[in-house]
């Protein structure tokens, strides 16, 4: 990309971290090695205390300038000579549009200007040719072309602008993801074991962490109710932001549920998986957190559970959660730690359920599976009113009572780590639900929105209203492209 100035543009101080810091960094470097760093005046020190840290870590070899200005106009001002200028902006990317618009529109008009995100900068601008748009198979076009026809492109777009105003409630487990890249040393020489090299780390916020970090992207203020061990307090705050209020269920005794997984640097594949977690009976503590807040509850225009069957559900909470069921989304997911216990039954008559084929293949006890044909036995089964079934590169099987199968096609263009992808699904797809979108609109926001998080490590990629937004426009207008 050519252009001349990289700024980085510190809208918000309370978002800077290190996420924050990472991407913006990354993608000024690739602009210039001279970043400015501009905040108003609003704790000017902590963030430049903040980015000096990382830098010092980073080892780049930049040319940094800090300042601190009065307006955002003033940040234009100050740099008129530049031909062409990238602005990243950390916290609230639409304040700055709203402030700049007459300057990048009007008598600047020749110059060059891009103003994004920090969250979603490296996607729009690093990551270009992983654009889900960008390969869309044949098959999947004809669909896009059939649902534009049927809906209209500004009707499908206008509904994801109506879920800012939603007001959410998320439940589950916190779960800490960490992973460990290694170098492959080959056999020690006493045992018949690989011997392999540490060489990084990254420790990312998983479970309803993920899930409240895809919900703050979108703009959407939301209530998050989980648990985590005291010595995790400080870590756990850090990855949560203004929209989050946090309602927990913590103790000194109870450990942070933390999934370790070790991987092969060259080639990115998973080696092993490391659990660590202990059986904690919290069961009466959240019960009573849930019936204390039942006023919020009632409030909330979607509540979602997110069930890693850890044990943070048990049958009192679940019946206590059974009535606001007309308004939940839930899912029990199979893994390593609770394979054959934790069954999508237990949340049987809640409004919208989501699986995935093998937990379907386990509800109903059957290896083969034809799921456009099960799907209207599960929902009967389950008593739900919507179901969605994800399949992989079969895309999404979805019905409502009172409606027929959805099959909608799968967005992956690349596929860098699955995990979280099903809950970026849900999330989105659960909201669209609420704002009044057909199901197979709601299914297919929700299927762009797990191949969005497809694209990096582990929860590392959070939803971003803008980045979703063009995502969506660019998928609908790559429909055109068949006759």
């Amino acid at each position: 990309m050519e252009l001349s100035k990289a700024l980085i543009f510190v809208e918000n101080f309370e978002q800077v971290n290190g996420f924050s810091i990472q991407n913006s960094i990354n993608l000024a470097a690739g602009v210039s090695n001279e970043v400015t760093i501009v905040t108003l005046k609003q704790s000017p020190e902590y963030v430049r205390n903040q980015f000096e840290k990382y830098l010092a870590a980073s080892g780049l070899d930049l040319q940094v300038d800090f300042q601190i200005l009065n307006t955002v106009v003033e940040l234009f001002e100050y740099h008129a000579s530049a031909s062409s200028i990238l602005m990243i902006v950390i916290g609230d990317v639409h304040v700055v549009h709203t402030s700049v618009g007459s300057k990048v529109s009007g008598r600047d008009a020749t110059r060059r200007t891009e103003i994004v995100s920090s969250d979603f900068a490296r996607y729009q601008l690093l990551d270009k040719p992983e654009s889900i748009a960008a390969s869309i198979p044949v098959d999947t076009l004809i669909w896009l072309r059939k649902l534009k026809k049927k809906y209209g492109s500004n009707e499908i777009m206008s509904l994801i602008d109506q879920v800012k105003s939603l007001n959410v409630a998320v439940i589950g487990e916190t779960i800490l993801d960490e992973y460990i890249f290694t170098e492959a040393l080959g056999k020690t020489s006493k045992d018949p074991m690989l011997a392999f090299l540490e060489q990084s780390s990254l420790l990312i916020g998983g479970g309803t962490l993920a899930v409240a970090r895809h919900l703050s992207g979108l703009g959407i203020e939301h209530s998050l109710f989980t648990s985590f061990g005291m010595e995790d307090y400080a870590l756990i705050k850090g990855f949560l932001d203004k929209y989050t209020s946090l309602l927990e269920v913590t103790d000194e005794d109870f450990l942070t549920i933390r999934k370790t997984r070790f991987i092969d640097s060259v080639t990115r594949m998973k080696l092993f998986e490391l659990y660590r977690m202990k059986d904690a009976n919290i069961s009466e503590e959240v019960k009573e957190l849930l019936q204390s807040n039942r006023s919020l509850l009632d409030k909330t225009d979607v509540i979602m559970l997110f069930d890693y069957g850890h044990g943070y559900f048990d049958a009192s909470s679940i019946n206590l959660l059974s009535q606001f069921a007309s308004k939940v989304s839930a899912n029990a997911q199979s893994n390593a730690g609770n394979r054959g216990f934790n069954s999508i039954s237990k949340y049987r008559g809640f409004s919208s359920l989501f699986l995935n084929g093998s937990e379907v293949s386990s509800e109903l006890r059957r290896r083969s599976l034809d799921l456009p044909t099960l799907v209207s036995e599960l929902t009967k089964t389950l008593e739900c009113r919507n179901i969605f079934i994800t399949n992989g590169a079969g895309g999404l099987v979805c019905m409502n009572k009172e409606g027929g199968v959805n099959l909608v096609p799968a967005f992956t263009p690349h596929i860098v780590d699955r995990t979280g992808a099903g809950d970026a699904l849900m999330t989105l797809t659960s909201l669209m639900l609420k704002v009044g979108a057909p199901i197979e609109i709601a299914a297919f926001f929700g299927n762009v929105a797990g191949a969005t998080v497809l694209g990096g490590i582990g929860n590392q990629i959070s939803l971003n209203f803008d980045r979703i937004n063009l995502e969506i426009e660019a998928i609908l207008h790559a429909s055109e492209s068949v006759g």
